[in-house]
Formats: structure tokens, C-alpha cells, sequence
């Protein structure tokens, strides 16, 4: 199994908070286990679990009232917090979401209180990540990555919201090392203005990339645009 930054850890009545923090996480390039994105119904949920925390550097909580009242839930808490204690994990991060008081036990912790989803609280949880781990570094992921994340935000598949800015932006970093169908991808989204303001001569531009790439789709992209913007 591969190594992750983080383990999100929550109960089931936060399962939101914890998708949209392995959402955030990813769309700041660091890797995350999620049960409800990384378990499938024919996987032994136990066996799943302790995979995930072994190959975890660091530990997030979706810290609630409910997470609290959770047997099982404190007990995976109370071995990340004694890991961290042992130096055997960098962070241990308690992510407060309906304000319920952490046990001075854990207040060595450093902790981030936030009240909904929005870009605010995005900026205040990867501000408390970059403290809490600042020797984890988001990767400089491979193009094949990121043009999968670019695909999961276009779409709207895994768990995330379609958001054609992002899939831009990630696209734009696949392109950057070359990878063809990122670029064909962006000639689209300038041909349609699906993200960005239409214009057919930056579409043209990526499609003769992704020929040049090796995309087998971009020469008639390039054929049709030429004859376009000859005719306007």
C-alpha cells in the first residue's frame, strides 16, 4: 500500500467535513486516506483501517461532540495522539467542527476550529497543515496525476464538486510535462469557454501542442480551427 501524508479520521455523521478535507488536502497536493473515498463494499473495513494508519505520516480528527462520544473513534485517537507523544508521527491535527472543548490531555496539539466549508476555512486549515507539518512538503505530482485530478474536478467524480477553474489548473500542470490529452483538454475548454472566456486562437495553440504531443484527436481539432478563424 502506498505512503499518504495523512489518515483522516471521523465519525459517520462528519463524513462530509472529512471529504471535503481530503478534498482541500488534495487540491494542495498532498495525499490522504478517507474511508468514505478509499473503502469499497467488499473490503474488510478493520484490516482497511489499520492499513491506512500504518501508512499515514500524519493523523487529521474530525473533532465533534459525536467523534467524542465514539468508542471506537477515541481509541484510534488516543494511539495517533501516543504515537505523536513516541515521535513516531509528525502531527496529530484535531479539526474542530461544531466547537465541542478538546480534553486538556491533548492540548499540546495544535488545533484548527472552523465552522463551514468555504474558501476561508480552506485558507485556515492548510495554514494550521503547513504549521503542524512543516517538514511535509506537497509533492510535485507525475502528469498522469495530475490530469486524473484535473478529470475528477471536470466531471465531478471522487467525492468532488465539477469545477472547471480547477481542472484548468491542474490540466495546466499536466500540460507542463507534457502530457498530450491535458493539453487536447485545454484546447476544449478554451474552444467552449468552459472556465475560461472563449478564444479559439489559445485553443488552437494547445491543440497543435497536443499534436505534437502524440494526441490522435487534435489534428481535426486543428484542421476545423483553422478554417474558423480564417472565415471570421
Amino acid at each position: 500500500m502506498e505512503q499518504r501524508d495523512f489518515f483522516i479520521s471521523y465519525t459517520g455523521a462528519d463524513e462530509p467535513w472529512a471529504v471535503w478535507i481530503a478534498n482541500v488536502l488534495k487540491s494542495n497536493g498532498y495525499t490522504a486516506y478517507v474511508q468514505a473515498l478509499d473503502i469499497g463494499p467488499a473490503d474488510n473495513f478493520l484490516e482497511k483501517m489499520e492499513e491506512f494508519v500504518e501508512n499515514s505520516a500524519n493523523f487529521i480528527v474530525v473533532w465533534s461532540k459525536g467523534y467524542s462520544e465514539s468508542r471506537y473513534c477515541m481509541t484510534e485517537f488516543r494511539a495517533a495522539f501516543h504515537e505523536w507523544k513516541e515521535g513516531r508521527m509528525e502531527c496529530v491535527l484535531p479539526v474542530r467542527v461544531d466547537g465541542f472543548p478538546i480534553k486538556r490531555l491533548y492540548s499540546p496539539l495544535v488545533r484548527v476550529d472552523l465552522s463551514d466549508r468555504g474558501a476561508a476555512s480552506e485558507k485556515k486549515l492548510m495554514e494550521a497543515v503547513r504549521y503542524a507539518v512543516p517538514h511535509t512538503v506537497a509533492p510535485l505530482e507525475d502528469a498522469e496525476t495530475l490530469f486524473r485530478w484535473g478529470k475528477d474536478y471536470y466531471w465531478g467524480l471522487n467525492g468532488v464538486r465539477e469545477d472547471d477553474t480547477k481542472a484548468r489548473e491542474y490540466w495546466e500542470q499536466a500540460a507542463i510535462r507534457g502530457h498530450a490529452t491535458a493539453l487536447y483538454n485545454l484546447g476544449i475548454l478554451y474552444e467552449h469557454g468552459e472556465g475560461v472566456s472563449i478564444d479559439y486562437a489559445k485553443a488552437l495553440e494547445y491543440y497543435e501542442k497536443a499534436d505534437e504531443a502524440g494526441d490522435e484527436d487534435a489534428p481535426a481539432k486543428i484542421e476545423y480551427l483553422r478554417r474558423k478563424l480564417r472565415h471570421k
